[in-house]
């Protein structure tokens, strides 16, 4: 295999950027929350459910998926192939239990998660803030009601449900999926693996169910929940304040420099990996390792063919599987291409870049062969 090469000007310029944006405190705090103007005017310019769907579509590629996570992924019933997905979600706390169960702790949680609601929505320069956190605690606890539990979701086959456009639109009638597929680039999905449809059905009746305006708040906590990390000091510390040290047992949140670091590697880790290992793993590395791994394989095929304890059939299968074992040292054969990336001097439109650059790339996998070549970790 070709070893990848490196542009090490173009990327260091790009995670340079990245990173001193995210630095740039004064910049952030003199912007407060007009960094987000533009998607705020976008939710209040919602009129009907149609607006609705559009708008969420258009969270789900830029900011924050606010009702499920549509995504994709091996299909667990033939692993060579990426299967679209859809995933519950809408929940502002960890998990479903917080809002239906009744002991003490999670009494706790609710009120000072309810706490949290209104103290984001003050920051904002909402005046009906304690309203606004009422309709979000009744939504998401609706939600809630018709999620899987954790242990629900931990059975693979009640968990993969392949069902057409159409499939998931009799089962959940009241949400235009046509529109929604349309709008987020899968019009072609074909099938898509619905892990819970007892949570789109229930979405689709709460869809029709729950006002347009009481929608719009929803769209709106979603997108300041989301987006609060990369907003002035105050919004970085109510979220800490509820997330990290209530909920996490956290003392202090880690320093900036940590926290851009962690943001910019989770944007372009490969772009970071590539820098490093031009410096620290150079191509000759690699080579010793992959001929180390690549003796070990034929010692291992020795080791098949010549012992006594295997049938002939069984020995075929082992090798079978000993020759598609796909060896990985070190680094990637084939970086991934940031150049559609574009950096620019907002950090919280840098976050919306990344988002959308991720969530095309996503697209381009549905129904494609697994990139074996890829690294997830």
């Amino acid at each position: 295999v070709k070893e990848a090469k490196v542009n090490p000007k173009e990327i260091k310029e790009k995670v340079g950027l990245f990173y001193s944006v995210g630095m740039d405190t004064a910049k952030i705090e003199e912007l407060g929350l007009t960094a987000l103007d533009s998607e705020l005017k976008r939710i209040e310019a919602i009129k009907t459910k149609t607006d609705l769907v559009k708008e969420i579509v258009h969270m789900s590629k830029y900011t924050a998926s606010p009702l499920f996570y549509f995504y994709s992924s091996a299909d667990a019933k033939n692993s060579d192939y990426e299967l679209a997905g859809i995933w519950q979600g809408g929940l502002g706390l960890p998990d479903r239990d917080y809002y239906t169960n009744n002991d003490g702790r999670s009494i706790e949680i609710r009120e000072k998660y309810v706490a949290h609601l209104k103290n984001m929505f003050d920051l904002t320069g909402c005046e009906v803030s304690e309203k606004r956190a009422a309709t979000i605690m009744n939504i998401e606890t609706e939600l809630a009601e018709v999620s899987n539990t954790r242990l629900e979701n931990r059975n693979p086959q009640a968990t993969y449900n392949k069902m057409t456009v159409d499939e998931i639109a009799k089962t959940a009638p009241n949400f235009d999926w046509n529109l929604y597929f349309s709008e987020i680039g899968a019009s072609d999905v074909g099938s898509v693996d619905v892990n819970q449809p007892k949570f789109i059905a229930g979405l689709s009746t709460l869809f029709d169910k729950i006002s347009v305006d009481e929608w719009k708040v929803f769209l709106k906590w979603n997108l300041v929940r989301s987006m609060s990390p990369y907003l002035s000091q105050k919004f970085v510390d109510e979220r800490f304040d509820f997330a990290g040290k209530f909920m996490s047992g956290q003392e202090v949140n880690r320093p900036r420099w940590k926290r851009v670091l962690s943001a910019t590697n989770g944007v372009m880790g490969e772009a970071i990996g590539q820098l490093y290992v031009a410096k620290h793993f150079p191509p000759e590395a690699k080579e010793r390792a992959n001929k180390i791994v690549e003796t070990l394989k034929v010692a291992m095929g020795e080791s098949i063919k010549n012992n006594t304890w295997m049938t002939e059939v069984t020995k075929e299968e082992a090798l079978k599987k000993l020759a598609g074992f796909g060896v990985k040292i070190g680094y990637t054969d084939k970086w991934r291409d940031y150049s559609g990336l574009e950096v620019t001097e907002s950090y919280v439109q840098n976050i919306m870049n990344s988002n959308y650059f991720d969530h095309q790339d996503m697209l381009s996998k549905i129904n494609k062969p697994v990139r074996d070549w890829e690294w997830g970790m």
